[in-house]
């Protein structure tokens, strides 16, 4: 018993071991390596324009030490893509994989806007589409 013992010590040993080993030598991050260094150049310039502001007042309640809640949040808006025009027709790709072409009848507000597409007239958000571009 002793003996199945002391291989099972020296199994389990070797194998921390060799986990520990590996990740000293790994060439990419990964579990347990610690801080990393970044060095190099972010480059944001393609970042969309945002513009936003708060209204009103945040507060946070602590209701337990592991429920804290935010109350009294504004609400947001996302507004329709900037290039959009009136009387456009535009190719729109869903997040379904559904692939639309719209003619826009009126651009709405918090992103909304009115379509008239081969279904029927309907108010979309194109806040749920994959892309959007000019149809041909």
């Amino acid at each position: 018993m002793r003996v199945h013992v002391a291989v099972g010590a020296a199994v389990i040993a070797a194998g921390l071991g060799g986990f520990l080993y590996a990740q000293e030598t790994q060439k990419v991050p990964g579990f347990g390596t610690g801080v990393i260094k970044v060095e190099g150049t972010v480059d944001i310039g393609n970042a969309p324009v945002v513009l936003a502001h708060q209204s009103g007042e945040w507060k946070m309640t602590l209701i337990s030490p592991a429920d804290v809640r935010v109350v009294n949040a504004p609400s947001v808006t996302v507004a329709a893509p900037a290039f959009l025009e009136k009387d456009g027709r535009y190719d729109v790709v869903w997040s379904t994989g559904d692939k639309q072409t719209i003619r826009v009848a009126e651009l709405g507000t918090g992103g909304w806007i009115r379509v008239e597409a081969a279904d029927g007239e309907q108010w979309v958000n194109l806040a749920s589409a994959r892309s959007v571009g000019v149809a041909k």
